[in-house]
């Protein structure tokens, strides 16, 4: 329209008119005004003003054949038939209307064929979307939709300063040696980390560390730091300080955005001062936790273990159902292995409890004998005020529906300023898993949880996971501060907890 607009006054004036197309239209167009005395002036006779009308006359009618061959070479190259073609067809048109005829009829058959199989496929479509409604109706209730802008509830106070007024400078803060003096944190360090990858263990939390980084974009730890559970929040300050922050100030991305701060520690959530010290120096820090089927867990964590203490055995699997420290309910992080049983520290299937490691973030009432007794723990609950964004591992696989929309949703859930990268297959899985490539002879203390002699751990661990599913969908989902990645498919994730994995159909 700009262009249109700035040429049509040029175009429509008619005063500015070309002066070669003046002069020569001057030479044949008759002025009513002068008529012959004119024509004869510029030299034009009657007689050839009649040879002039031949000769325009004749270039109209070849004019028209070319457009006409041209328009016929258009239709040829669009699928049209050809002239030629045409009268072709016409002669032979009773010998073709047979298979057009029969192609017809082929056609209706296979319509009729198929008409019961297309009932189903719309009666089965309906369901499902009638199943989806319900369904949102229900989370609606008490969940409110991810798609809300979620960049409001960062409690981060720099982060609010730097949005309030994009133009000043941003806002000054101290140096670390007055926020940390003789390893004690004397001042607010919870500006420095933005969000922590907080369980579980072979659950997918490497890939996220590193899905989640992005240089000058976030500043997240490389490998596990877990000071907070080990009662060293001053390590924490001293690792992200210089990467969030720039000659005194909060460090800004390239597009002029805070810098994030993140970290991975997948025990966190298991340990008994870890969220205790999140609370008191990071309360509004937002925590990722990633889950996965308890039977499953069980193996791949088996299998690291193995792979880690070879050639030291691993107790045998049904020797692991219970808790991992009989002393405490919480994950032993300092030296206090069972003499009784040796490398079970870390591993047992109480660790599978998944629910009751999330309970304590305080996230539900837990007011009914039916909740309570879904959470027959002793760990302490330590309410925290970040949001959780809670995930199963299956979501990190491409071809599970379920990951449809997690990269989105992470990043608005973090409020990120960039996309994530799609997600992609991993080498391998399991035993095949990339970071067993050079195992070499401790593949032969791997297990196959499968196996008849480990039905009572799988037992143990699917009845764990039972419990788990019934509350993770009647309690805590229901918090407005959880936060999953399409819901309708995450249930049926977990529906899947209650389920034997090995048991064939």
């Amino acid at each position: 329209m700009v262009v249109a607009t700035s040429i049509m006054p040029t175009i429509g004036n008619p005063s500015t008119t070309c002066t070669a197309c003046a002069s020569s239209s001057d030479d044949f167009v008759e002025n009513p005004n002068q008529r012959d005395d004119g024509l004869h002036q510029t030299g034009v006779t009657r007689r050839q003003r009649r040879l002039l009308a031949i000769g325009a006359g004749v270039a109209l009618v070849g004019f028209a054949a070319a457009a006409a061959a041209a328009a016929l070479v258009v239709f040829k190259n669009t699928g049209a038939i050809s002239v030629n073609e045409a009268g072709a067809e016409a002669e032979g048109g009773r010998k073709q209307m047979p298979i057009f005829r029969h192609r017809r009829i082929r056609e209706r058959h296979k319509h009729k064929h198929n008409h019961k199989d297309r009932e189903q496929q719309q009666q089965q479509q309906k369901e499902e979307k009638d199943e989806e409604v319900l369904f949102e109706e229900e989370w609606s209730q008490y969940h409110s939709p991810l798609g809300e802008d979620l960049a409001s509830t960062d409690g981060s106070a720099a982060d609010a300063a730097v949005r309030q007024d994009a133009v000043t400078p941003c806002p000054e803060v101290p140096p670390l040696s007055e926020l940390v003096q003789e390893e004690e944190v004397h001042g607010d360090i919870s500006w420095m980390v933005d969000f922590a990858i907080i369980g579980n263990p072979k659950c997918g939390t490497t890939f996220l560390m590193h899905w989640l980084s992005r240089p000058d974009d976030t500043a997240v730890y490389n490998g596990e730091l877990c000071s907070l559970s080990h009662e060293k929040p001053h390590e924490v300050a001293g690792t992200f300080y210089d990467q969030v922050t720039d000659s005194g100030r909060i460090a800004l991305t390239n597009e002029g955005h805070r810098i994030k701060g993140g970290l991975k520690c997948p025990k966190e959530i298991s340990t008994e001062r870890g969220l205790e010290n999140w609370s008191r120096f990071f309360p509004e820090t937002k925590f990722i936790i990633s889950t996965r089927h308890p039977v499953e867990w069980f193996q791949s964590f088996y299998n690291y273990h193995a792979v880690g203490k070879w050639p030291e055995p691993v107790p045998h699997p049904n020797d692991l159902i219970g808790a991992c420290y009989d002393e405490s309910p919480y994950l032993c992080i300092d030296d206090c292995e069972p003499e009784e049983r040796p490398g079970n520290s870390k591993l047992c299937t109480d660790r599978a409890n998944f629910h009751h490691s999330l309970s304590r973030l305080g996230k539900t009432p837990m007011n009914t004998p039916e909740e309570l007794q879904l959470l027959d723990h002793d760990m302490s609950i330590v309410p925290q005020k970040g949001k959780v964004f809670l995930m199963e591992s299956s979501q990190l696989i491409p071809e599970n529906p379920s990951s449809e929309y997690l990269a989105e949703d992470i990043s608005r859930f973090l409020d990120l300023k960039y996309d994530l990268r799609p997600l992609k297959d991993r080498e391998g899985y399991g035993p095949e898993s990339h970071q067993y490539k050079h195992a070499g002879d401790a593949r032969h203390a791997f297990i196959d949880i499968c196996d008849d002699e480990f039905e009572p751990v799988r037992e143990v661990l699917v009845q764990q996971g039972k419990e788990a599913s019934l509350w993770i969908k009647n309690y805590f989902l229901k918090s407005e501060d959880v936060v999953v990645s399409s819901p309708r498919r995450f249930v049926k994730l977990l529906d899947k907890w209650s389920v034997d994995p090995c048991r064939k159909e």
